[in-house]
């Protein structure tokens, strides 16, 4: 099965080498540049992950691209009881978010994890290290690994201990 990724950005650069990386990755997606297309991509599609950008406007029309938008679309997602959540990599460029403070970063990590966030990659995308194939496929690991463990333990069969014939 091939993996497909809904992609919420609205930089057309930024667009771009994300294009690049899922072609290179084999992966297919769809491209969004707004809270209401991402939630109506959502409702139609199944995605094996999404990669969010932190400041994006509510509507492709007209908006300002905003932290609490973005925060606002995780909660929706989550929300969606039909769906299985998938992971989602928050893309951030700390500039734009207007957050320069370490503490005001780790605040608002700690923030969207916590609303379903799995990772943060700060844009432009690193070229070499942590570069945004690295991170998309570490969170496919971490993820493939939560629902192997979640699996193997819903058909573990409850043990029993049983009362040997000393103690009878």
């Amino acid at each position: 099965m091939k993996l497909r990724a809904l992609v919420v950005e609205d930089d057309p650069k930024i667009i771009h080498l994300i294009a690049e990386a899922m072609v290179s990755m084999g992966h297919d997606y769809d491209i969004v540049s707004s809270q209401e297309e991402a939630v109506t991509r959502m409702s139609e599609n199944d995605y094996s992950y999404i990669l969010l950008d932190l400041g994006i406007p509510v509507s492709a029309q007209a908006g300002t691209p905003r932290i609490q938008n973005t925060e606002n679309l995780l909660e929706r997602i989550c929300e969606m009881k039909d769906k299985l959540l998938p992971p989602i990599i928050i893309m951030s460029d700390h500039e734009v978010a207007g957050l320069k403070a370490t503490i005001d970063i780790m605040r608002l990590a700690m923030s969207l994890s916590r609303k379903g966030a799995i990772d943060i990659i700060a844009k432009p995308f690193p070229t070499a290290g942590r570069t945004i194939d690295r991170v998309i496929k570490k969170v496919l690991r971490i993820t493939a690994g939560r629902c192997r463990r979640e699996l193997e333990s819903r058909l573990q069969p409850p043990t029993t201990t049983k009362q040997s014939s000393d103690e009878a």
